[in-house]
């Protein structure tokens, strides 16, 4: 029976909801200001039956989707790690305007602007990483990238979240956009599953792999700096004015650590 197209459907594709890890680019943003601006004022739209509400810790703005990890070699990850930080040492930090959620057909956004500050990022990303693996690996948003960021995913089972209700929800409530400061690009690598159907902290989770551009503040460029792999180190703990503190600041990339297994289910 075909499913209504007014219900969300699993955000999970099948050939990717296997528990493995894959490689990811993303932009990570300050917890609080995330908490506090885009997922406490729509909690009663978030989390509902048939919903994978994203705690705060996990928002996130992909930049680049990248093959398993387990598909890369060592030298290819140092090479990407090292190009990227080349190329965007004298990137600017960029601010992004979120506008107010939306209820699509898988999740509840929020789409950025302007998008090319960070369809520069796509473009770079993608190309270092076609370069280096000599294209093994789709061109996942190929036809088109934009910076979002989702609050929401739609899930597997036998309740669906119906998108009229929560446009009428949305209908009710005012709300204004949202200005996030672009000050880091992380290399991570996420672990999709299928069988988790509760928090999307369950549902989708990272490590990390290599931080990389940490804005010097007030100044014009971005900052290059590698750093280790603490054995399931989750990404997400790295974040707000001291973003690296829980990621072994001052040491050099470990590219060895990128390829284990996390530790986190």
């Amino acid at each position: 029976m075909r499913r209504p197209t007014s219900e969300l459907v699993n955000a999970v594709p099948r050939a990717i909801g296997n528990g493995n890890l894959h490689l990811h680019w993303h932009l990570l943003y300050d917890e609080a200001l995330v908490e506090e601006q885009l997922v406490v004022p729509y909690r009663e739209l978030t989390h509902r039956p048939g919903l994978a509400p994203v705690p705060a810790r996990w928002v996130h703005a992909t930049v680049m989707h990248g093959g398993p990890v387990d598909q890369y070699t060592q030298a290819e990850i140092t090479a990407i790690v090292d190009r990227v930080g080349e190329a965007c040492a004298t990137t600017a930090p960029f601010d992004l305007i979120y506008d107010r959620h939306s209820v699509g057909t898988v999740a509840v956004e929020c789409a950025a602007r302007p998008g090319a500050p960070a369809r520069r990022l796509w473009e770079l990303t993608t190309a270092v990483d076609a370069d280096v693996t000599g294209g093994r690996f789709p061109r996942i948003l190929d036809d088109g990238y934009y910076p979002h960021v989702s609050l929401a995913y739609g899930v597997g089972g036998p309740e669906r979240a119906d998108r009229r209700t929560m446009k009428a929800w949305l209908s009710d409530h005012p709300g204004g956009p949202v200005v996030l400061r672009a000050t880091h690009l992380s290399l991570v690598a996420q672990r999709y599953d299928r069988r988790h159907k509760s928090l999307l902290c369950q549902h989708i989770k990272w490590r990390d792999c290599s931080l990389l551009l940490e804005s010097t503040g007030e100044g014009r460029t971005w900052s290059y700096r590698g750093f280790g792999v603490l054995a399931g180190c989750v990404a997400a703990a790295v974040r707000g004015s001291k973003p690296y503190a829980s990621a072994g600041i001052g040491g050099p990339t470990d590219s060895r650590a990128i390829g284990r297994k996390s530790q986190q289910p």
